[in-house]
């Protein structure tokens, strides 16, 4: 008895890792690259414009491949697909940061954005579908805050490991072995654990992920269901802007640093920076769970709180611009993170929810496909305002401040919206 109740206990623990482990992955690797790859081509006399060609590379194979991946996903299997996309995002992410020829690091970027468009969705689905029997609204809001708290340690810690890579000093053969054990020890860790609770647990009808068979469905198909709903949409287009404004935030930020020329201890006080995150992350998960406390299902609540929220991410760019303050710029890069990652993204799949567990499973997984999409599109024109910035077509500040504007006319909107709601409500 004793032996069964160990076994279980270890069986969870493996559970745990199974489910929530792709999700790290899918932003520990990209937070990695994103903070490491500027100071290691700097070093090798990279330009800004080159640097940022790479990361618009990287962010165009995702964008195209997510439109192939649209194409197969309701013939795939979740389970083989996910191990091999962990696979390959873990050895292309090592290779992307000892390539110095310029076009070779284009064409590993564009296969990487390409293999993390498979595994962004991929992870989704896997968190929808392991173990799904029963799944209620709740439970999938309550994997979506796990799966972002280890989304937010994915992203620390990729942030963390990120710098010391991008400072190591000790020649090509330091950073080969750093890089190896950072890339390489999570994706061993998965494939160990996966295979340990597969081949020794018996109870195949309780692991398998959903026995529903796929039905015909397509990413237009993802599209039209949250057009048919214009608030959905709604939140759908702020979550792409925050993501916009944070992506254009969380590139810039190492060249300030880079810029200001800070000493290895001020980098190492800097680090302390990071604990923000996780706080602002808990801050917004105990704001979330208090709006579903007593809003429950007001839909027009729920996207109010991410207009305001998105629009303090908008800001953030343009706040650390005029400062010269490593910290506060630190604060307001970790804050923002959290922010996103604990009340926006958990919000927007509490909200599509009840309307996701009514639709058939190739459905479901193209609605999570949009999301992914969105948030990759979101992220590119972080990159090509980025861009914008550094030809001086039009500077940072200004384009932060006009997408600010932008959710605030949206706020607007709504609440305009609801007023006449309300005046249809007391006429009737």
């Amino acid at each position: 008895m004793h032996k069964i109740c160990r076994w279980n206990g270890f069986a969870r623990f493996l559970e745990f890792i199974l489910l929530y482990l792709p999700s790290f992955l899918s932003r520990y690797s990209i937070q990695l690259m994103i903070v490491a790859l500027p100071w290691l081509m700097q070093a090798r006399k990279a330009s800004m414009n080159e640097i940022s060609m790479n990361f618009a590379w990287f962010f165009t194979g995702s964008l195209v491949m997510t439109f192939l991946a649209a194409k197969v996903l309701s013939s795939l299997n979740i389970k083989s697909s996910l191990i091999i996309s962990i696979i390959i995002v873990s050895l292309l992410s090592f290779a992307s940061l000892l390539i110095i020829e310029p076009t070779n690091i284009a064409i590993i970027r564009f296969l990487q954005g390409g293999v993390l468009a498979f595994l962004r969705p991929l992870s989704k689905i896997w968190l929808m579908e392991f173990k799904a029997h029963n799944l209620s609204v709740q439970d999938l809001a309550t994997r979506s805050s796990w799966s972002q708290i280890l989304i937010s340690v994915g992203t620390i810690l990729g942030g963390w490991f990120g710098a010391r890579l991008g400072m190591i000093t000790g020649g090509m053969q330091e950073l080969v072995t750093f890089s190896a054990i950072l890339f390489l020890t999570p994706m061993l860790l998965f494939i160990v654990a996966f295979a340990i609770y597969f081949l020794a647990y018996n109870e195949k009808d309780k692991i398998n992920p959903s026995s529903e068979k796929p039905g015909k469905a397509s990413l237009t198909a993802g599209f039209k269901f949250f057009l048919r709903m214009p608030k959905l949409l709604l939140a759908l287009i702020l979550y792409l802007l925050s993501l916009t404004a944070f992506k254009v935030l969380i590139i810039a930020f190492p060249f300030q640093v880079r810029s200001l020329m800070p000493s290895f201890e001020q980098l190492k006080s800097l680090e302390l920076i990071l604990v923000m995150q996780p706080i602002a992350f808990l801050v917004g998960n105990w704001l979330l769970t208090q709006i579903l406390k007593y809003f429950k299902t007001n839909y027009s609540i729920g996207i109010m709180f991410i207009c305001i929220s998105t629009t303090f991410i908008a800001l953030l760019p343009w706040l650390t611009i005029y400062t010269s303050n490593l910290f506060i710029s630190g604060f307001l890069i970790c804050f923002g993170g959290g922010l996103l990652s604990g009340f926006i993204y958990p919000l927007l799949i509490y909200i599509i929810g009840d309307e996701l567990n009514k639709c058939e499973l190739n459905l479901k997984r193209h609605i999570i496909l949009v999301t992914s999409l969105v948030a990759d599109i979101g992220q590119f024109f972080g990159i090509l305002l980025l861009s914008l910035s550094v030809f001086e077509i039009m500077p940072l500040h200004s384009l932060c401040v006009v997408l600010a504007f932008t959710v605030m006319a949206i706020i607007f909107f709504i609440i305009t919206e609801q007023k006449k709601r309300l005046k249809e409500l007391n006429y009737t």
